[in-house]
């Protein structure tokens, strides 16, 4: 009989494939905090947010992964969320390897920008020139 992997052993394989392929990663920390005179406070961003929040250096863009085990299922206010950035320029995905992980990147190729003269100009480099 084959253990399933934890969703926690998945996460930090994911985070170390984002980093090792150009992202700045970060695990998303969500919970409910009891201050020292008995407040409760909500830490982390709203429910429904990814486990693991990450940008990619070559184009700044967004990147949102929710990490599953083999038998995971989104919950309700993760579905909501998906939907809700559905039509936007950040990469989200629910991955279950860092390999669905490293496919979500590829599937989202850096794309250099139309008018890449201009932002030189502006900025005096261009983002496409560092590494």
């Amino acid at each position: 009989m084959n253990k399933i992997k934890s969703e926690h052993a998945i996460q930090s394989e994911i985070m170390l494939a984002l980093s090792a392929h150009g992202c700045v990663v970060a695990r998303t920390n969500v919970g409910t905090v009891r201050t020292e005179d008995g407040r409760l406070f909500n830490a982390g961003p709203p429910k429904g947010w990814p486990d693991v929040t990450a940008i990619r250096r070559a184009d700044g863009r967004a990147v949102l992964v929710e990490c599953k085990n083999a038998r995971g299922r989104l919950r309700e206010d993760q579905k909501r969320f998906a939907a809700m950035i559905a039509n936007t320029e950040i990469i989200y995905g629910v991955c279950r390897s860092a390999d669905d992980a490293l496919r979500l990147l590829a599937e989202h190729p850096v794309e250099e920008p139309e008018d890449d003269e201009a932002m030189r100009e502006a900025l005096g480099f261009s983002p496409w020139d560092v590494e």
